[in-house]
C-alpha cells in the first residue's frame, strides 16, 4: 500500500459514500476509488490510472475470494 496508512483510508471511507462501504473488505478499493472520483474533472488521465488500479485490486480480490489464480495477460503482438 506504499505511503497510505490505515487512518487515511478510514478518513476517506467516512467521506466517500460511493467507496467507503468497501473499506472492511479491501481498503485499497477505497483509496483508488475515491482518488479516481476526486480527479475525474481535474485530471482525467490520472483518474483513468486510479480507475485501472481500482479494477486490478478488485479483480485480485475477487480471484482470491474464489480461490482462483489470476492468469497473466499475454503480450500484445504474440499469437500464442
Amino acid at each position: 500500500m506504499g505511503n497510505v496508512d490505515t487512518r487515511q483510508i478510514r478518513q476517506l471511507a467516512a467521506k466517500w459514500a460511493n467507496f467507503g462501504f468497501l473499506e472492511p473488505h479491501q481498503p485499497l478499493l477505497v483509496w483508488y476509488g475515491a482518488g479516481a472520483e476526486s480527479l475525474v474533472y481535474v485530471d482525467a488521465q490520472a483518474a483513468i490510472v486510479k480507475t485501472r488500479q481500482f479494477a486490478e485490486v478488485l479483480a485480485a480480490e475477487l480471484a482470491r475470494r474464489q480461490r482462483r489464480p489470476l492468469n497473466r495477460p499475454r503480450s500484445r503482438g504474440t499469437n500464442s
